[in-house]
């Protein structure tokens, strides 16, 4: 779980304007990650922030209103959040739910690469998504995450960490 990669409506940055939290403190770590050779897949902001994928305050009372230890650890750790925020994303339960399911989540195989410097763009990450041949050499390739079926996604989420735990 890494990046806001810009290839949906919502792949934009929640540390700056094009910058994901994870990338951004350690984008040394992500272009050495992204640089590897490793076969990677990338579940970022631009699927984990759909609208159709979060917990809306109604879907989250629904869920922690179960009485089910699930129920009441994600009360726990989130309830804050909700207060705050009115929503809470499942970033990294997303992620996991595409090793298990990996039919939630479209991707496509972009060149990837991301910013160590810079006061803005430090921490973004890039696909290139140019039809031409790369003029700046990126030295990475991944499968980025562009799409997500959000209901299947939430459904999976409360079956799996909410009433099996």
């Amino acid at each position: 779980m890494a990046g806001a990669f810009g290839l949906t409506p919502y792949g934009f940055g929640n540390v700056t304007p094009v910058s994901e939290f994870n990338a951004y403190v350690d984008p040394e770590a992500a272009k050495i990650v992204f640089g590897s050779g490793l076969r990677l897949t990338i579940v970022g902001l631009d699927v984990t922030t759909d609208p159709a994928a979060i917990l809306t305050k109604e879907k989250y009372d629904r869920i922690v209103a179960l009485p089910v230890r699930g129920a009441r650890f994600l009360k726990r750790i989130s309830e804050k959040v909700m207060q705050s925020w009115g929503s809470f994303s499942l970033h990294d339960p997303m992620t996991v739910a595409y090793v298990v399911d990996p039919t939630l989540i479209s991707v496509r195989e972009y060149p990837v690469d991301a910013e160590t410097e810079g006061m803005i763009a430090r921490g973004q990450t890039i696909a290139d998504r140019r039809p031409w041949p790369e003029v700046v050499e990126f030295k990475g390739r991944a499968n980025v995450a562009t799409a997500v079926d959000g209901p299947r996604f939430l459904g999976l989420f409360e079956e799996r960490a909410i009433r099996n735990l």
